[in-house]
């Protein structure tokens, strides 16, 4: 049985993006996340260097304030500081000032880009990143056509820039259609998909359900890949 799952793309924190909007919604979704076996989040609000202005004192403040009402709570839950970015030309500049944060302190970045993201552009941003000493890791890959339709793609930018790749647990849950299905199962058939997490926004439209996708998981990729891919493995994920 698993040892509690390490989630390293929820958008806990309230008030600073499109996640819950008040300390109370915030707590529902902590407490949610405690009952899917959640035993360590990395809160990654939406961050865009350059485009829109993102207050990191305010965010880490607000953050601090979760770790207290969980502790106060009894919630065994350890919160993280981290950033969902939106990858722009300012990215590395930013996070090189500290400006952003990567996740739970360490070079690992997690990052976007529009769903209909030019191959190239997404090359060129992780040799960029590895450039600046982070390590990538594309949030949400069942999202980006140049990788869904080419699945060599993904094949080549892991091989040769050792990107990592996130899927999020409503894809395995639910599926996403015929094409990104047969994608996603590609991928994680050649061990290829690094983490699977929530990207939970909510409790009702954008929950955290890592349980059931663990369970998932499990039953057609094996109890270890399951393990590793929901940092229940014992170690952390990623070793952050």
């Amino acid at each position: 049985m698993t040892k509690g799952f390490t989630d390293i793309h929820q958008h806990l924190v309230y008030g600073v993006d499109d996640g819950p909007k008040t300390f109370r919604k915030s707590c529902a979704m902590l407490q949610m996340a405690q009952e899917n076996g959640v035993k360590r989040i990395i809160a990654t609000p939406h961050v865009e260097p350059g485009v829109n202005d993102f207050d990191t004192e305010s965010f880490l403040k607000k953050l601090e304030r979760m770790r207290q009402y969980s502790e106060q709570q009894g919630i065994d839950v350890e919160l993280l500081p981290g950033a969902e970015i939106f990858y722009t030309a300012q990215t590395c500049e930013f996070l090189m000032e500290n400006r952003i944060p990567t996740l739970a302190g360490t070079q690992y970045v997690l990052v976007e880009f529009l769903p209909d993201v030019r191959y190239q552009q997404i090359w060129d941003a992780a040799e960029n990143l590895l450039r600046s000493g982070y390590i990538p890791i594309l949030a949400h890959v069942e999202r980006y056509k140049c990788l869904v339709s080419r699945p060599q793609n993904a094949y080549e930018l892991k091989e040769r820039l050792k990107i990592r790749y996130q899927m999020n647990c409503s894809t395995v849950v639910h599926g996403k259609g015929l094409l990104v299905n047969r994608f996603c199962k590609k991928l994680l058939q050649n061990g290829l998909i690094d983490a699977v997490a929530s990207d939970a926004h909510n409790i009702d439209t954008r929950p955290v359900r890592l349980m059931e996708a663990y369970r998932i998981l499990e039953e057609r990729y094996g109890a270890a890949y399951a393990q590793n891919l929901t940092g229940a493995s014992g170690g952390l994920l990623f070793s952050l």
